[in-house]
C-alpha cells in the first residue's frame, strides 16, 4: 500500500527558497536569512536534517527543520563558506537533497546563501 501511494504521489524531490540570502558585518557572529526546503511528492509526513558537506564554522540554527538560517563567527576582513544539503526523508524511506552553499563576510561586501 506504502508503494502505491508513494506512486501516486509521484517522485520524492525538493527545492529552496530562497536561493539566495547573505549576511555581512564587522567582527561578529552573523546569522544569515532563513531559507526553507519545501519537499514535493514523495509521501508525508516529512522529516529533515541539514548535513554540512564540506567548508568552514557555518551551523545551521534549525538543524532538524525545513527552514533554518545559518550562522557563524567572522572578524574583520574574512569571509567564509560552507556547503550544506539538507536532506528530505519521506515516510516510506525515500530521500532527497538540496544543496546549500553560504558565504558569510566580515565588515563589507556581500555574502550570499544559494541553493542548488
Amino acid at each position: 500500500q506504502n508503494a502505491s501511494t508513494s506512486a501516486a504521489t509521484g517522485a520524492l524531490s525538493g527545492s529552496a527558497s530562497p536561493t539566495s540570502a547573505y549576511a555581512t558585518g564587522g567582527s561578529s557572529t552573523l546569522t544569515t536569512n532563513t531559507v526553507t526546503v519545501t519537499p514535493t511528492g514523495g509521501t508525508a509526513p516529512y522529516s529533515f536534517e541539514w548535513i554540512k558537506k564540506s567548508g568552514a564554522a557555518i551551523t545551521p540554527t534549525l538543524p532538524t527543520s525545513a527552514a533554518s538560517a545559518f550562522t557563524g563567527t567572522v572578524v574583520s576582513g574574512e569571509i567564509i563558506t560552507a556547503s550544506y544539503c539538507c536532506r528530505i526523508t519521506d515516510d516510506v524511506g525515500a530521500q532527497y537533497d538540496v544543496t546549500v552553499s553560504g558565504t558569510l563576510v566580515g565588515q563589507g561586501g556581500s555574502g550570499g546563501l544559494s541553493a542548488q
